[in-house]
């Protein structure tokens, strides 16, 4: 093992002949600690890294003292629901406005698109007539935030809101359903005689509904007063009363087949779905071609889960 001496300013180790530190260029003096271990860093140096090392531990603590910190803002959110489907009459959320994201508030960035947020539970209650939930934010009072319900806007948080601790704010929801059912076109038209090979019908050439009954081909249009009935895609709409807002479809192909062969009656039957048809607690009015159906209930939709069948009378 080769001897080294150190150098006790700086610790660099030298040969045992040197004498003068490589390094600092500072007079070695060959002691016993000198030779055996690399000193202990100079108080000199030591001294330097302290003064050096405290300001930066002052900057910071100083940085961490003046960072900002968010405050607490209680935002009262009230959702109101113009045509009905949100509540109940004790404020909880039907099964229709939970499938819409009513549950939460989501607070994003002003101009960040909602789905980037942060979400928090709401729980309403009845309070002077209205649907009223109360979130409690922490926000930071630089900023400015978006609250959404459901993804619909509700409102902006300004930094005077969170300096207040307090906001208030009331988003308008809808909730939508996909109506399906059916649309019968009817007519007692033919007469029908018995035969080994079942019943004989002749279908008169007026009825107001024909039906070709063929093994390779089944038809089903509408004649006369329905001639509007296509064998496929004649139109529907269905408008809310109170929204006035229209969802427009066609029917599919219609099926025929014999309702009752004693009475001659046949049924054309067309199918049918519409999709996000808003809820509409004043109820809706069903256009088939040129023909108006019965005023829909509400009631009728909600306890059919949302399925409607209309038989037209030829």
């Amino acid at each position: 093992m080769v001897k080294m001496q150190f150098c006790v300013e700086c610790g660099t180790p030298s040969p045992m002949d040197a004498r003068f530190c490589a390094k600092c260029n500072t007079l070695l003096v060959l002691t016993i600690a000198s030779i055996e271990k690399a000193p202990r860093l100079p108080w000199t140096l030591r001294k330097k890294l302290i003064v050096i090392g405290s300001p930066i531990l002052l900057l910071v603590a100083i940085i961490i003292a003046a960072a900002p910190k968010p405050s607490s803002v209680a935002v009262d959110i009230t959702v109101t629901a113009p045509h009905g489907g949100i509540f109940d009459s004790t404020c909880n959320l039907t099964q229709g406005a939970r499938d819409i994201g009513a549950t939460d508030a989501e607070v994003v960035d002003y101009g960040a698109a909602p789905g980037s947020g942060s979400k928090t539970a709401l729980v309403f209650k009845l309070v002077d007539g209205k649907c009223v939930a109360n979130a409690n934010l922490s926000l930071f009072a630089s900023n400015n935030y978006e609250v959404y319900v459901a993804g619909t806007l509700a409102g902006e948080i300004t930094p005077e809101d969170i300096t207040a601790g307090t906001a208030s704010k009331t988003v308008p929801l809808s909730v939508t359903h996909n109506l399906t059912g059916t649309i019968t076109l009817s007519d007692n038209y033919f007469n029908c005689k018995s035969s080994s090979k079942g019943p004989d019908c002749t279908i008169p050439s007026n009825a107001s509904v024909n039906a070709k009954f063929q093994k390779a081909s089944l038809q089903c249009y509408g004649m006369g007063g329905f001639s509007d009935f296509k064998a496929a895609g004649t139109p529907i709409t269905i408008t809310g009363v109170g929204t006035n807002e229209s969802v427009h479809g066609t029917l599919a192909a219609g099926v025929p087949s014999v309702s009752d062969y004693k009475t001659g009656k046949v049924l054309c039957d067309y199918t049918f779905s519409l999709k996000k048809v808003i809820y509409d607690e004043k109820g809706y009015m069903v256009k088939v071609g040129r023909h108006y159906t019965t005023p829909v209930k509400i009631d009728e939709l909600d306890s059919n889960s949302w399925t409607y069948n209309y038989e037209f009378k030829g």
